[in-house]
C-alpha cells in the first residue's frame, strides 16, 4: 500500500515525502527508490539530531518490531552513538500504549508509567537522552518533566524548514 501511495505522489510534482512511522522505515529503501520526490528519512534526521546534541549514549523507547529492525542502532552507530533498549516487557508495555493511543484512548496512567520507566532506565543505563521512537508516544509523555528527543518534531522542523 505504501509503495503504491509513494508511486501516486510521483504524479503531484511533490519535492519532498517524510514518513512519521518509526517502524514503516523498514520499507524505506524501497519507499525512496521508487520515489521522484526527496524522501527524507526521520530515522536519519533523529539519529543526527543527537549526534547534533553530542549525545554518546541514548535509550530508545520504542516497540520490539523497530528495535529488533535495528534501524536506529544502524544509524546511530555510523555516528557514533550507542543505542540501548528497555527489556521485552517495557516494549511491550510501551506497544500496548502505542495501539491504545491509535485507538484513541488516553490516560493519565500512560504518561505516569511512561516518566517512571523512563527515570528508571536512565538511571539503571546511564543515558545521555531518550529517544521517543514511536510517534504516538510524544502525545502523551511528559516532555516538561523529562527531556526526550521527540522523532515527529525533528521531522516536522525538517519538512517545514527545509528548501529543495
Amino acid at each position: 500500500m505504501l509503495l503504491d501511495r509513494v508511486k501516486r505522489l510521483n504524479n503531484f510534482n511533490i519535492d519532498i515525502i517524510g514518513m512519521t512511522c518509526n517502524t514503516a522505515h523498514l520499507l524505506y529503501p524501497v519507499l525512496s527508490e521508487n520515489s521522484k520526490a526527496h524522501f527524507v528519512s526521520m530515522i536519519d534526521l533523529v539519529s543526527k539530531n543527537a549526534a547534533k546534541k553530542g549525545l554518546k549514549k541514548v535509550g530508545l523507547f520504542t516497540t520490539p518490531t523497530t528495535v529488533r529492525s535495528n534501524l536506529y542502532k544502524n544509524s546511530l552507530s555510523k555516528l557514533g552513538v550507542e543505542v540501548v533498549y528497555p527489556d521485552l516487557e517495557v516494549q511491550n508495555h510501551l506497544e500496548e500504549i502505542v495501539r491504545q493511543l491509535v485507538a484513541g484512548q488516553t490516560s493519565p496512567s500512560q504518561s505516569d508509567y511512561l516518566l517512571k520507566t523512563a527515570q528508571t532506565f536512565s538511571k539503571t543505563k546511564h543515558i545521555d537522552g531518550l529517544i521517543l521512537g514511536c510517534t504516538e508516544l510524544p502525545l502523551v509523555f511528559p516532555k516538561d518533566k523529562f527531556e526526550v528527543i521527540d522523532c515527529l518534531d525533528i521531522l516536522a522542523n525538517h519538512l517545514l524548514n527545509v528548501t529543495i
